[in-house]
């Protein structure tokens, strides 16, 4: 199944992709994860429409819902009203990690990720979905992206991060919700 980047409809209808709204959970990730990515390994795209596959970001989130038509904090009272009754959790149980490739064949990165469990994240990107946007992807998987690598060196970064995710039990606390004027 395509995704939305690779069709060209939305153009024709006047979309623009690369201006999308988002709405987040920023979460704090501990510092040892970070630190068990060596810098060699951190995969930048040359690419100004990817300016986010920048190495290892500051800051993390886990989207709740991405492609909205407009930016979050433009329309902050219909996505508060539709996460009306939503709590948002105080921390995340990270139970996987791995990557996603690039969908690009000329960029050579993976992105690697954490996976939570919470099913409270598949509630608010219900609840969110209510509000006009773009299904950029087929399928919503909740996780905060830990960084880009080099597609060569994805396979040891997922040795080390599997010991903290699987058997340290990865837990990150929960800052807030980000309407998209951080985008981490």
């Amino acid at each position: 199944m395509p995704n939305a980047y690779t069709l060209s409809c939305y153009q024709q209808l006047g979309i623009d992709l690369d201006n999308l709204g988002c709405i987040m959970l920023d979460v704090e990730l501990p510092q040892y994860v970070s630190a068990q990515l060596e810098p060699e390994w951190a995969y930048r795209s040359a690419d100004p429409k990817l300016a986010h596959a920048a190495g290892y970001p500051d800051e993390h989130h886990v989207t709740m819902l991405f492609g909205l038509l407009h930016n979050g904090n433009a329309i902050r009272s219909a996505v508060d009203e539709v996460l009306d009754g939503w709590t948002p959790p105080q921390a995340l149980h990270c139970v996987d990690v791995g990557y996603f490739s690039s969908p690009l064949p000329s960029e050579h990165y993976k992105c690697l990720w954490v996976k939570p469990h919470a099913p409270e994240l598949l509630d608010a990107h219900q609840r969110l979905s209510m509000l006009p946007h773009i299904n950029t992807h087929p399928t919503y998987e909740p996780h905060i992206t830990l960084g880009y690598v080099h597609e060569t060196f994805a396979g040891y970064a997922i040795e080390r991060l599997e010991h903290l995710v699987l058997e340290q039990q990865l837990t990150v606390r929960v800052s807030g919700i980000n309407y998209g004027d951080r985008l981490s």
